[in-house]
C-alpha cells in the first residue's frame, strides 16, 4: 500500500512538472529565444556572438532603441548599410516591447543629391516614440516571414516593411490609426484585416503586394491615399466596413481590381458607394 501510494505521488509530481513549458529567458532552443530587455540599448549584451546568427525565432519584451533595432537587422540578414550578414532570423514577436528614443542610426539608405554627391537617408533613431513603429525598421529584410508588432503603438511609419519579400504574416494591434507606405512590395502577403481603429491608409501602403488576395478595411477609415492598393493584381475581395465611403485617390486601386475584384460593403450603403469617386467604378459590388 505504501509503495503504491509513493508511486502515485512520484507520478503526480512528474506530471505537474511536465504539464507546461516554463519560459527560459536567454536560452537558445531549436532556434528560438525569449528575452526581456530591461534597459534600452542593451540587447547585444543579452545575446552571445555565437547565438546571434543562430536565432530564427525571437520573442522580445521590455525597452529597445535604435541600437537594438540595428542588431535585429543584423540578425535578420542585413547590416545598417545594407550589406548581407549571416543572420537567420525569420520570426519576431514584439508584442510587449516599448520602442524608445536613442541608440544608433539603424538604417542608412544611399542616395545622391542634385549635384551628384552621395548623401544618406538615416533611420530616425533619435526621435523614436513609444506609440510609433519607426520608418525602415524592417526595410528590405528578405528573411523575415512573421512579425507581431508592439501592442501599444498606434502609428506605422513609412517603409516599415517595404521590400520584405518573404513576409507572410503581420500581427497588427487594433489601436493603429495610421499606416504609411509601410508594406510596399511585400509579394507574399495574402490577406490583410486592417485594424478596427484605423483612420488613414497612406500613399503606397500596399503598392505592388502582388500576392494579396483579400483586404478588410474597418469602419473608421476615412482616407485612402495614392497607389495604396495599386498593382495588387490578385485581389479577389475587398471588405469595406465603412458606411460612408472613404475619400480615395483615383490611383488607389488598379483598373484590373475595379473590374474583377469583389467589393463587399455594408447593407444599405449601395447608394453612397455608387455616387462616390473611385468606389463607383467597381463592377462587382455586394452588400453584406
Amino acid at each position: 500500500m505504501k509503495q503504491t501510494l509513493l508511486f502515485i505521488i512520484i507520478i503526480s509530481l512528474f506530471t505537474v512538472g511536465c504539464s507546461h513549458d516554463e519560459i527560459e529567458y536567454g536560452v537558445l532552443k531549436n532556434g528560438k529565444m525569449v528575452l526581456n530587455v530591461d534597459s534600452a540599448g542593451t540587447l547585444s549584451k543579452l545575446i552571445s556572438t555565437t547565438d546571434k546568427y543562430s536565432i530564427t525565432d525571437l520573442t522580445l519584451s521590455g525597452k529597445i532603441n535604435g541600437k537594438d533595432i540595428m542588431l535585429i537587422h543584423n540578425m535578420a540578414g542585413l547590416d545598417s548599410l545594407g550589406h548581407v550578414t549571416a543572420g537567420r532570423l525569420t520570426k519576431i514577436n514584439m508584442e510587449n516591447v516599448n520602442i524608445v528614443a536613442g541608440g544608433y542610426f539603424y538604417f542608412k539608405a544611399y542616395a545622391k543629391n542634385n549635384y551628384g554627391l552621395p548623401i544618406w537617408s538615416i533611420g530616425r533613431a533619435n526621435v523614436l516614440k513609444n506609440d510609433e513603429l519607426p520608418d525602415f525598421i524592417f526595410f528590405g529584410l528578405d528573411k523575415i516571414t512573421e512579425v507581431i508588432l508592439p501592442k501599444d503603438i498606434n502609428y506605422i511609419s513609412e517603409n516599415a516593411f517595404a521590400n520584405c519579400s518573404e513576409l507572410t504574416t503581420v500581427g497588427i494591434p487594433d489601436k493603429i490609426t495610421y499606416i504609411g507606405s509601410a508594406f510596399f512590395n511585400c509579394p507574399k502577403l495574402k490577406s490583410m484585416k486592417l485594424p478596427g481603429e484605423l483612420v488613414s491608409i497612406g500613399s503606397n501602403a500596399f503598392l505592388n503586394c502582388a500576392g494579396l488576395t483579400s483586404v478588410t478595411i474597418g469602419n473608421k477609415v476615412t482616407l485612402i491615399g495614392i497607389n495604396s492598393f495599386s498593382d495588387c493584381f490578385l485581389l479577389e475581395e475587398i471588405h469595406c466596413k465603412a458606411l460612408t465611403p472613404p475619400k480615395t485617390d483615383s490611383s488607389a486601386f488598379s483598373t484590373y481590381t475595379l473590374l474583377y475584384c469583389k467589393l463587399y460593403i455594408p447593407k444599405g450603403s449601395s447608394k453612397a458607394y455608387k455616387s462616390a469617386e473611385v468606389w463607383k467604378d467597381f463592377v462587382n459590388v455586394i452588400e453584406e
